[in-house]
């Protein structure tokens, strides 16, 4: 099976290589001055719809707007294609936020067949597609191969391993009967793990009932879909929907209303911090809110997601854990925000990674080179007002090195659970 498999990734890899061969042909090297009319053209869109440029100072000491002469100048000497894209990616750097490069290039395929496929079902994020559709897959392909960016090695770790299992692969699970703790550690929440993790953790979750306390462990979980803690975790753990609420701030801008379409813009925050306490039981304040928004540039708005409990409808009645670190991000970050603000389970640990509640990214085709960035266009808000890309989660339970401190189970009593 390993010979077939490294036999099937060279055959795809010499295919993959030739249709960019071939299609290098159709594109002629980019000029100076195209080069830097995408630049100008990236950065206007940044500068009106992009939330994030004062948290990059707080953060990074960072003025991305200020440095632009600077960006400008690094663009002028880029000779070439490739040192052009390098180019973009180093003033992308500079922006230090998880959701904003040009994946979206590098893996142009997934990204337009996700959209493609799912607008029949959200004709909502038609804008998605209509952006892909400004460049094409051989444009995308051009720029990877110039770069030498999507090499075997890339190509492989897009092919699912069907000989792992999904407990070998993504799952790890310990029952101790001595203490009465069920020990669930996760990975990853990518969407390719949803189907392959669902019958593992469901007799899992068989089993844990029967524990008075339950550990979820992502620390090192850089997040993937939402879907996968709503639907294979917290949904076998409730017998009753929970609400829960997204608010965030956005900059007016055309890019993030086409694509977004708000439905509201709250100013009465007052008025808001009582429908979400009516609606979900949330305490939400905004009493840490960051300067930049109470200038009258951003706009606020709200929407509330709701778990739904699975078949079983079986409540757990033990206490829940969660255990996070630095590293947890996006989707994860999410579960972390939910669970911190639901109360649904403890959250312990150190400070999360952030930029986890909210939306997809914006996307943005540059007009002559074809190149996708996405970028975020929404600054998601802690229950306490603050910005979660900023502040992160804050624990429940505050555990400095945490990796160090459970190699044993010392944080057991972190938990209030008394060692045999």
């Amino acid at each position: 099976m390993v010979n077939f498999k490294i036999s099937f990734l060279a055959v795809l890899y010499l295919f993959i290589s030739l249709q960019q061969l071939m299609g290098q042909e159709h594109f002629e090297p980019l000029t100076k001055k195209q080069k830097l009319e995408d630049f100008q053209y990236l950065h206007e869109e940044l500068k009106a719809a992009y939330p994030y440029f004062d948290v990059n100072k707080r953060l990074f000491g960072i003025d991305w707007l200020a440095n632009k002469k600077e960006y400008r100048s690094l663009i002028k000497k880029a000779t070439s294609d490739s040192a052009f894209y390098q180019t973009l990616a180093y003033i992308l750097n500079d922006l230090n936020n998880g959701h904003t490069d040009m994946y979206p290039n590098l893996y142009y395929d997934y990204f337009y067949t996700a959209y493609k496929e799912a607008v029949e079902g959200y004709p909502a994020i038609q804008p998605y597609v209509d952006e892909l559709e400004k460049t094409s897959q051989e444009r995308c392909a051009y720029w990877n191969r110039i770069t030498k960016i999507n090499d075997l090695e890339s190509q492989e770790s897009d092919i699912p391993n069907e000989d792992a299992s999904a407990e070998a692969s993504n799952i790890l699970i310990e029952f101790d009967n001595s203490n009465s703790v069920a020990v669930l550690q996760i990975k990853s929440f990518s969407y390719e793990y949803i189907d392959t993790d669902a019958a593992v953790l469901s007799d899992f979750f068989e089993k844990a009932h029967q524990y008075d306390h339950l550990l979820i462990d992502i620390r090192g979980n850089i997040g993937g879909d939402d879907h996968y803690w709503q639907e294979l975790l917290v949904a076998f753990l409730i017998e009753k929907p929970i609400d829960y609420p997204i608010v965030f701030a956005y900059k007016d801008s055309e890019r993030f209303i086409t694509f977004k379409q708000p439905e509201q813009d709250i100013r009465d925050f007052s008025a808001l911090q009582d429908e979400i306490k009516r609606q979900s039981n949330v305490d939400f304040n905004f009493s840490n809110m960051p300067e930049e928004l109470k200038s009258g540039q951003y706009s606020f708005t709200t929407y509330f997601n709701t778990v739904e409990p699975n078949q079983s409808g079986k409540k757990y009645d033990g206490q829940i854990y969660l255990l996070v670190d630095g590293l947890v991000y996006s989707s994860a970050e999410s579960f972390a925000y939910f669970c911190k603000a639901t109360r649904f389970a403890k959250v312990i640990g150190e400070k999360t990674g952030g930029d986890g509640i909210g939306t997809d990214p914006l996307i943005l085709t540059l007009p002559n080179s074809g190149i996708v960035i996405r970028f975020t266009g929404e600054m998601a808000l802690n229950s306490d007002g603050s910005s979660n890309e900023e502040m992160k989660t804050m624990p429940d339970i505050y555990i400095q090195d945490v990796n160090e401190y459970t190699k044993n189970k010392a944080f057991y009593k972190y938990m209030g659970i008394s060692l045999e």
